[in-house]
């Protein structure tokens, strides 16, 4: 439990960081290149101001990169307050996922390692998980 306390209030840490460079460094940039190009960023910033709290809730539950989240939502216009509403609900539950797969890849160098022929036969969920890992990362 505290390694899952403690990576919840470190990921938390990091996103308000993350946040803090979108809207202060990143913002006019993603605008002119990104916003003003592309439909489907002007009717999110559109929806952001009208409904924060629901925008907010919509991104950082999806399943998209997490530098997308932190530094999508920190450079449009909605308050700290929503973001961080968000990600104290949706963070522990990525943090427990984290912890979860680090502690079923203990050892890297044994994921990655090439498998005999006997190996190969095993069918059990955890092997595979451990196979497809790389994949996943």
């Amino acid at each position: 439990w505290t390694a899952w306390g403690l990576t919840s209030i470190v990921k938390l840490i990091a996103n308000v960081v993350s946040v803090w460079i979108a809207r202060h460094l990143l913002r006019d940039f993603v605008r002119r290149h990104l916003v003003e190009r592309w439909e489907v960023f002007r009717l999110v910033s559109c929806a952001v101001k009208e409904e924060p709290f629901k925008m907010a809730f919509l991104v950082r539950g999806s399943m998209v990169p997490l530098c997308v989240k932190n530094y999508g939502l920190g450079v449009l216009e909605i308050g700290y307050v929503p973001i961080a509403a968000a990600a104290c609900i949706f963070t522990p539950f990525y943090a427990y996922q984290n912890i979860y797969f680090g502690s079923a890849c203990k050892d890297l160098k044994e994921v990655l390692a090439p498998r005999s022929a006997a190996a190969a036969g095993d069918s059990d969920w955890q092997s595979k998980a451990k196979a497809l890992m790389p994949l996943a990362l």
